[in-house]
């Protein structure tokens, strides 16, 4: 489809109308799932031998959306990551809603002759659960048992074509951001959605835009971070391969809404599919007039950056980010997060990229929709990487409050050959055991266990895992990626990996055994990214946003807080002892975290 640039909302619409119609033209559709996943076995090549056989037998076939078919004809397109990981390479075809499972390029002229010419369905190439052979992708559990919101398009677009994204609804946020909705409004919608940070801690991401928002500095910039080295931290990049217009609209959106006119987008540097999707959509987005000057007549401005090159871990990651942003390298006493003055010398915030691509749902269906699904405090959905000893591997996305025997179970299909449950490492280190199977994942759930969500890797153990082995591997990954401000954790975690070592060599004692442990309380109590540095960080109450409904006084184990109902409440810092029993249970926000520490993570 020819493309020019668009100058008005009216062109927009009219171009969106002209990708509905052309898309429905087509008769029948294949989709080849070309995730990073799939193409290691080979989706390139049966992507390939399809349209061979396609142009072989004469049929009408368009792999670029806009080739007028007269008669109809057969859609071809690579699409981003399905998320059903461990049975690719897969082929989808409508609009039967069939998949095809570990295809070969040998079974590419049997799907053609067979489905597409004949009409007819073959079972070899089924997903077999079991119990039976599901035809359709909507019959599969692991389908079923998720709600896909961010995830939606993966597997239904060609990520590397804007037509097919606009078809699909994208940008329609963008265009009511620059001609429907006000600023304060969008902020607004967004604090009552109660969106959280996806990447780590979780906290409300109202409050960075709000900072962003509010800050006079005209060069002012938003950098959103895909460089996550995290253990199994995959998600953020397949979101990029299966829907990078998504992203592009939501840092659009968020920008053009705080008064940014630059943005920057880091993608660590072993995603090479994800940075060039990124960059592909970047460049259409700027072709049709969706990025850059004048965006679509509305006299708004922005423009997106993609740069990759980290090789860190958080928080020696963010000293990487933003040296790559000076091309020059970073020392590691540098300071790290971000407040009034950034890497270019400007007011910066960063935020993950999986928080971002919330805000277009939420600009087009609104916070109530949004807070639908989810808790009171985990409002909406999670993208997990799903991993470990289950017969289903992939990416998925979940309401918050599923809890871990659901996604062990329905979604993941159970234990790999009937093996015996151990344990789930979510998001880095946290280790959920056997009475932890009915717990829901949420940010209030973890934090209760003295942990955060994270990044969303989902690993699960069974009974041939070794527990010691799975200690020394992340003990060795958090040595590798500590920052080195602090002693106990610079120093603390080679000498437990040593002693951990010599344990399971069978050369250790049972003093080496109480110095690990010893070691262990020691830097969870006194490293700084621990939080319990007494010199820093605590809680305050906002008394623009406290209405005095007495629950963080009466959730204070200590009797640290005091007011009368009605009224702005304070804390007493003398007597805090930072529980966060107050930051996590009030119901309007008014209580502030203040941590030098974390602001930006």
């Amino acid at each position: 489809m020819d493309q020019k640039k668009l100058k008005s909302r009216e062109e927009f619409v009219t171009y969106q109308t002209a990708c509905r119609r052309y898309m429905e033209e087509q008769k029948r559709k294949i989709y080849v799932c070309c995730g990073s996943t799939c193409m290691t076995e080979g989706a390139m090549k049966i992507y390939s031998a399809l349209k061979q056989q396609l142009e072989l037998r004469k049929i009408p076939c368009t792999v670029e959306l806009g080739d007028y078919l007269e008669n109809g004809g057969v859609g071809l397109s690579k699409v981003g990551c399905v998320g059903f990981c461990s049975h690719g390479p897969l082929i989808r075809i409508d609009p039967e809603g069939w998949l095809y499972t570990k295809v070969m390029v040998e079974d590419v002229e049997e799907i053609i002759q067979t489905s597409i010419v004949e009409g007819k369905y073959i079972s070899r190439l089924g997903f077999d659960d079991g119990m039976t052979i599901n035809k359709r992708q909507k019959d599969i559990t692991f389908f079923q048992s998720q709600t896909r919101r961010i995830l939606k398009n993966c597997g239904e677009i060609d990520a590397e074509r804007i037509d097919d994204a606009i078809a699909h609804g994208g940008y329609e946020a963008l265009v009511k951001a620059l001609f429907d909705i006000s600023e304060e409004d969008i902020l607004r919608e967004i604090e009552t959605a109660g969106l959280r940070g996806r990447g780590g801690i979780g906290s409300y991401t109202i409050e960075k835009w709000r900072k962003l928002k509010n800050s006079t500095d005209p060069r002012k910039t938003l950098v959103v971070n895909d460089g996550k080295s995290a253990i199994g931290s995959y998600m953020d990049s397949g979101l990029l391969e299966g829907d990078p217009h998504k992203a592009v609209e939501g840092i659009a959106v968020i920008c053009i809404t705080c008064g940014v006119t630059d943005g920057y987008a880091y993608i660590h540097p072993q995603y090479q599919t994800a940075v060039y999707r990124l960059k592909t959509a970047v460049k259409q987005a700027e072709a049709l007039g969706l990025l850059g000057d004048d965006i679509l007549g509305s006299g708004k401005r922005f423009r997106l950056h993609v740069n990759n090159g980290m090789e860190q871990h958080t928080p020696e990651e963010y000293m990487k980010m933003y040296g790559h942003l000076q091309n020059r390298e970073v020392k590691w006493f540098d300071t790290v997060y971000l407040d009034e003055t950034g890497r270019l010398q400007n007011a910066t915030e960063s935020n993950n990229l999986e928080t971002i691509v919330n805000v277009p749902d939420i600009i087009n269906y609104g916070a109530e929709w949004f807070r639908s699904l989810g808790t009171e405090e985990s409002p909406g959905t999670k993208v997990f990487m799903l991993t470990g000893a289950i017969n289903n591997i992939g990416m998925v996305e979940i309401p918050f409050g599923t809890t871990v025997r659901q996604m062990v179970e329905d979604i993941g299909g159970g234990m790999a050959n009937s093996g015996p449950f151990r344990a789930v490492r979510l998001s880095g280190s946290t280790m959920l055991m056997r009475e932890n199977l009915d717990m829901p994942i949420t940010f209030e759930d973890l934090e209760e266990l003295g942990d955060r969500i994270g990044t969303g890797n989902f690993e699960v153990m069974d009974g041939k895992r070794s527990m010691m082995e799975t200690a020394k591997y992340l003990l060795r990954f958090a040595s590798r990626g500590s920052c080195g401000r602090c002693t106990p954790c610079r120093e603390g975690l080679p000498r437990m990996t040593f002693l951990l070592d010599k344990l399971s060599k069978g050369e250790g004692s049972r003093e080496d055994m109480d110095e690990v442990i010893e070691l262990a309380n020691l830097i969870q109590s006194s490293a700084l990214c621990f939080e319990t540095c007494a010199t820093l960080g605590g809680y305050e109450i906002d008394p623009a946003l406290c209405v005095g409904c007495t629950k963080c006084a009466r959730n204070c184990p200590v009797m640290a807080i005091h007011g009368t109902i009605r009224q702005p409440h304070e804390i007493d810092k003398t007597k805090c002892i930072k529980c966060g029993a107050c930051f996590r249970g009030c119901p309007k926000h008014a209580v502030k975290e203040n941590d030098p520490w974390k602001q930006n993570v």
